[in-house]
């Protein structure tokens, strides 16, 4: 039998080798280790999103109703097919002072825009970001009219753009009139992963000049009013957190937790609160309808609003997590409101990935009880361990998620099931070569069936000793010193291999356990090694049946070499400890006790073809065979009486 200890090391060593195996191969493939995590981090998405109660008063101007929501900070503004459809149509640009602004077609007048935000900042808006590029100028007036209104409104994001040509990477800003006059500019690039989904939003590039330039949503950020004081040109990466100082004495930094994949570009990930649609959205066409401003004035007031496009044929559609839940690609301006709001709100703040003593320690945990587990229950109870574990992580992992930690999940899963095969082969290995040592040590004494047996339970061979109730037979030839005397060696070997041959067939017959030869003496158990049908009557009929038929086999043989052998037999059954018992360089397989003893006393006093039995056997095989009770007697060293029984056959 494996012992414990051994259980133990394996238990503990094995999963530690197969999680530095795994994170050894996840680094070399860094692609596919990312490409696994990103699956399993869009379905935490999927599983924790909420489909919000719409009410049934809701607003014929928003997209969703935000008394639903709690207070919404962002809304987002959309060019889309409404808007595409409507602006041509609006009165005040057929006829008046606006007649002459294109709204036929998109890219609309700029003058057009201008009035969007002289709009937005007549309602109360605090902050303005624009998700569309004016690096090219259209008109002197048109340029003229949208920094006015820019500079006025003094809260205006605008977007840039790092472009890559055959050249290189160009970074490219709004027109200067423009940029002098908006509050920020920020780039609107996203970092689209290898499977095209976005994920992650970058916190700075940098320009020709090695400037660092700030991520549009992290410009959003700043120029909200609470979060001036914070000062972007000073912030800078401590360990895997992203810094912005806070210019007030006293008051701590904002710190955005970052998700760094394969490139060396600092990001983080993009908590998003559920598909497209989530956030709050106007129609840009409603801006200019005035019958609306009443219900605008309550919507936009205090808020920060997002300007964008919104339609396919625009162009800014990128697939993110949600995309397998519900097929629908979500504009840029749309992902622009979530990285804002992840690094807004401290109910979706940005997500923490845990260390990797973090991991390892959850792992580990897990593992040691798995593996454990395997070690010592039986084998058929390992698998569903198994599963319970990958369920349990998984549940714990999503736990954690919805706190905001992510932990590591693929390599974690992968070493976990790695760890399990490796103890499943181990302990078979191990129970393969324990049946090779308990088939050699035992075939040649027990029957086939019995080593069967003892295969399928090996923990009944338990190291050191134990109380079991068994018979014990033993037998010897009568006069065999004297009548080797006359003989070579040679001649006398040759009888006792012949006279053995047949009576370990016999043996084996009734699943005897030979114990030991001892000269021309044969020591033979019943009952040990136990099986798990053992009988005490069944052990002590069969012993009694295999007396018979040696007796009778001896009797009735013609062969020349064993017609002189006469043998005696005496059986006792009673409890023994029976066990691997020796020193710890050498052990047999044996039984020790008073009933041994007196099994090879009984023997001795058996005459030639006699079988003597105890009171024990007796009572166990009375109604199977004839006896005759036999007078009383003591043996050496014991104060007992005994009382014995010979067979009649």
């Amino acid at each position: 039998m494996i012992k414990k200890n051994k259980i133990i090391f394996y238990s503990l060593a094995i999963p530690i080798g197969c999680y530095l195996l795994i994170s050894l191969i996840f680094l070399l493939f860094a692609e596919t280790h990312i490409r696994l995590e990103n699956i399993f981090l869009d379905r935490l998405f999927i599983n924790r999103y909420e489909k919000p109660t719409l009410s049934e008063n809701q607003s014929v101007v928003l997209s969703k109703d935000i008394s639903t929501l709690g207070f919404e900070p962002i809304i987002v503004v959309t060019i889309d097919k409404k808007t595409l459809e409507t602006m041509p149509t609006l009165d005040q640009f057929k006829s008046g002072p606006y007649k002459d602004f294109n709204t036929q077609a998109w890219p609309y007048d700029r003058r057009v825009t201008a009035m969007a935000i002289d709009k937005l900042k007549a309602l109360g808006v605090l902050t303005i970001g624009i998700d569309l590029l004016f690096i090219h100028e259209q008109s002197k007036e048109a340029d003229l009219a949208l920094a006015k209104s820019i500079k006025a409104a003094d809260n205006v994001i605008l977007a840039s753009l790092f472009e890559s040509n055959n050249s290189g990477v160009v970074y490219k800003e709004p027109i200067p009139i423009l940029k002098e006059s908006a509050a920020g500019i920020g780039f609107v690039n996203v970092p689209v992963d290898t499977d095209g989904i976005l994920r992650r939003m970058l916190i700075y590039l940098e320009n020709q000049q090695s400037q660092k330039v700030s991520s549009f949503s992290l410009k959003l950020w700043n120029n909200f009013p609470f979060n001036k004081n914070f000062s972007l040109d000073k912030s800078s990466k401590v360990d895997q957190q992203w810094h912005i100082p806070n210019n007030t004495p006293n008051f701590p930094s904002k710190k955005i937790h970052l998700a760094n994949d394969t490139t060396s570009q600092d990001k983080f990930i993009i908590n998003y609160r559920g598909p497209v649609d989530t956030y709050p959205n106007v129609s840009y066409c409603d801006l200019f309808d005035d019958s609306q401003t009443d219900k605008l004035k309550k919507v936009f007031k205090g808020k920060i609003v997002l300007i964008g496009l919104n339609h396919p044929g625009l162009q800014d559609m990128y697939p993110t997590p949600f995309y397998v839940y519900d097929r629908k690609q979500t504009s840029g301006v749309e992902i622009h409101a979530n990285a804002l709001y992840t690094l807004l709100s401290d109910k979706l703040p940005s997500i923490k990935k845990l260390g990797h003593l973090e991991n390892f320690f959850i792992f580990y945990l897990l593992a040691c009880i798995l593996t454990l587990g395997t070690g010592f229950l039986a084998i058929r109870y390992s698998l569903p361990l198994l599963i319970i574990e990958l369920l349990s992580y998984w549940i714990f992992v999503h736990f954690l998620f919805k706190s905001h930690y992510l932990a590591a999940i693929a390599p974690t899963l992968i070493a976990i099931c790695a760890s399990y095969v490796c103890v499943i082969t181990a302990r078979m290995m191990a129970r393969e070569q324990e049946k090779s040592v308990i088939r050699k040590v035992f075939n040649q004494y027990v029957s086939n069936q019995v080593v069967d047996q003892l295969l399928l339970n090996p923990e009944n061979l338990a190291m050191g000793g134990g109380s079991l109730e068994i018979t014990t037979l033993f037998s010897d030839v009568r006069g065999f010193t004297t009548m080797s005397e006359n003989k070579t060696p040679e001649q006398v070997v040759d009888i006792l291999n012949t006279y053995f041959e047949l009576m370990v067939a016999i043996i084996s017959k009734y699943n005897g356990t030979i114990n030991k030869f001892i000269g021309d003496a044969i020591m033979v158990l019943y009952g040990a090694p136990p099986m798990p049908d053992n009988d005490p009557q069944v052990q002590a009929i069969n012993a009694v049946k295999t007396a018979v038929e040696m007796q009778e086999t001896i009797k009735a043989n013609t062969d020349p070499k064993l017609k002189l052998l006469n043998i005696g037999i005496g059986i006792t059954t009673g409890f023994s400890v029976v066990g691997n018992i020796g020193a710890k360089k050498h052990k047999d397989y044996t039984a020790i006790g008073d009933k041994i003893n007196l099994a090879a006393r009984l023997e001795s006093k058996a005459k030639a073809f006699d079988v003597i039995i105890d009171a024990n056997t007796y009572e166990y095989c009375k109604d199977e065979f004839s006896f005759e009770e036999l007078e009383p007697f003591q043996v050496k060293g014991k104060q007992e009486i005994i009382k014995a029984y010979r067979v009649l056959f």
